[in-house]
């Protein structure tokens, strides 16, 4: 959850946490889009996951429920408002720097790019990468906002790097790590706030957003040292 107070930016997500599932509200819409059609590629892509993801959702929500309706999604999912107002009450006027990880994916001599669908930046190309939701480590951040915003499996190599300026981001004072990953597989999609995903060859990068062409930069040194190029 995104709010701008007073030029200060708060970050937070709520979600239910069952069997080892994290369910949002933005989760919970994409499950009662798959209830009303029954379409769950479809379902699971108009809100950024893929249908394995949703479906682990669903039955999640079923081994804690019995049995799953709109109206349950519904009261659940304004349970969990309600609740993203009472911390938003909480936390308004805070001034801390956010943390996000931004990651370098290779795949031979080729690494994926995300065209940003909203501004900062908006219709640029920019790394992978978005904010660590609290309780969450910043590996798991990774791969989650990887598979999040591309669809794309891909394995941790290292962490190569942290990014502090506090005037990398016109948002406000964002702090990033940095994280190299190896290629497994899936095809590249855009979902949550990246309108596409495509791998660029090494030799033809498009000009990048915020810092990142500085930290594409260190994570080919790392790739280099690992062998990887």
């Amino acid at each position: 959850m995104r709010l701008d107070w007073k030029g200060v930016r708060l970050d937070f997500d709520l979600y239910l946490v069952l069997d080892g599932e994290r369910i949002g509200v933005r989760d919970l819409e994409g499950l009662k889009k798959l209830l009303a059609t029954g379409d769950l590629d479809l379902s699971a892509s108009s809100v950024g996951l893929t249908s394995d993801q949703l479906l682990r959702k669903m039955e999640a929500l079923k081994g804690a429920l019995g049995n799953v309706d709109y109206e349950a999604l519904e009261e659940i999912s304004q349970i969990l408002e309600q609740k993203r107002v009472l911390v938003h009450g909480c936390v308004r006027g805070l001034k801390r720097p956010s943390v996000a990880v931004d990651m370098v994916v290779l795949k031979g001599d080729s690494v994926l790019l995300v065209r940003r669908g909203r501004a900062p930046y908006e219709g640029y190309y920019a790394l992978p990468g978005g904010f660590v939701e609290y309780g969450e480590r910043v590996e798991e951040a990774a791969l989650r906002e990887l598979r999040e915003e591309t669809g794309v499996e891909a394995e941790l190599v290292e962490q190569f790097g942290v990014y502090s300026d506090p005037n990398r981001d016109p948002r406000g004072h964002t702090i990033s790590v940095a994280f190299l990953l190896e290629y497994k597989g899936g095809k590249p999609r855009g979902g949550d706030d990246a309108r596409e995903a495509r791998f660029f060859r090494l030799e033809k990068l498009p000009p990048l957003a915020f810092d990142h062409s500085e930290i594409l930069k260190d994570g080919l040194l790392a790739a280099a040292r690992r062998g990887l190029l």
